[in-house]
This record gives structure tokens, sequence and C-alpha cells, in this order.
């Protein structure tokens, strides 16, 4: 039942979120990650190397940012095991 818990407070969070924001008016420039809709969120760079440069950024706070971090070093890690 945790986990079932769990996952439903993760799916709600944006929309919680949204609606707190919403409700309580949060200063202006206040960024909403785009992953679980917190509020902490800022543009980062991400560990990409996409031609168009606007692929390359996020806005993610700071747990999905790590997230994200980690996600592109195992791609390329993989991508250099396999041309080297």
């Amino acid at each position: 039942m945790d986990i079932f818990k769990q996952q439903l407070q993760k799916d709600m969070a944006p929309h919680m979120a949204r609606a707190l924001r919403d409700i309580q008016g949060y200063p202006e420039g206040t960024q909403e990650c785009e992953r679980c809709g917190a509020l902490t969120a800022c543009r980062r760079r991400q560990r990409t190397l996409y031609e168009d440069e606007e692929s390359n950024w996020a806005t993610l706070c700071p747990a999905c940012q790590k997230e994200a971090d980690a996600y592109w070093d195992e791609r390329w890690a993989e991508y250099y095991g396999m041309i080297l």
C-alpha cells in the first residue's frame, strides 16, 4: 500500500503545486519544474549536445535535475562504451 500511496503523491504533486500557486499567488518569476511541478525550479543546461541549442535546456527543480544528470551520464557512458 505504501508504494501506491507514494506513486499517488508523486502523480498529484504537479497538480497540487499549480493549485497552491494559483490560490496563494506566488511572486513573479517563480518557475515550475517541468517534471514534478515543484516551485523551486530554474532553467538549467542539460548534459546533452543537441544541434538545436534550446533543446539542451530544461526548467527543473534540484531533485529532478539530479535525476536528469544521472540519466544523461548513463546515456553518455553507454554511447562512449560502444564507440571505444
